[in-house]
């Protein structure tokens, strides 16, 4: 005789394949399709990029600059150092809290001995502790990358997702991870000298 599935096991479970459906961060780019990225081969920050908010940098900054380097340098582009950059990189963060509220309804599977067999699943009732609240922070990484003569914004990356713990608690790899995410939708190489 089979037994009906608990609607606890049967919620837990559903639970279970909704968080393995879920995606990871949104990665967004726009470009200038006039701009001409084989006239480019060296690059320098903005004097105060958009994560400095004072008269220091901050360690934002400084994990975004490594970050952002390594991932030019590797497409071939040099640091500008004393020379006039032909584009310039500024980057900013924002965030914003979010919330969610779910009514989760009771779900219930039966079997029934005189159908003799098992006769589906019905919506189960609302109940007010079925009622979930989900809260989150939710951030957003914006590199732009500008024409330094024209001063003109020629590619945007942006990668927007939740903050974990992870995040907060060891930012450079999270900085380093969303960069590398960002720049794996920069399809342009420096061209060679």
């Amino acid at each position: 005789m089979r037994h009906p599935i608990p609607p606890a096991i049967l919620a837990a479970l559903c639970t279970v394949l909704l968080a393995a459906c879920a995606t990871g961060p949104d990665v967004r780019v726009q470009q200038d399709a006039g701009a001409d990225f084989g006239d480019y081969r060296s690059y320098a920050f903005v004097e105060q990029p958009g994560t400095d908010r004072y008269e220091y940098t901050s360690f934002t900054t400084r994990y975004l600059k490594d970050a952002v380097g390594r991932e030019l340098e590797a497409r071939g582009y040099q640091p500008a150092g004393d020379a006039d950059p032909d584009l310039l990189v500024n980057f900013y963060v924002t965030t914003q809290e979010r919330s969610e509220v779910r009514d989760t309804p009771r779900v219930g599977v039966g079997y029934h001995a005189y159908r003799r067999g098992w006769y589906g699943v019905w919506q189960g009732y609302h109940y007010p502790d079925s009622r979930q609240v989900r809260t989150w922070t939710e951030g957003a990484l914006h590199v732009d990358i500008v024409d330094a003569r024209k001063s003109q914004l020629v590619w945007e990356g942006v990668i927007r997702g939740r903050i974990t713990e992870r995040a907060r608690s060891e930012p450079r790899a999270s900085i380093d991870e969303a960069v590398s995410a960002i720049f794996e939708r920069y399809p342009y190489r420096a061209p060679a000298l």
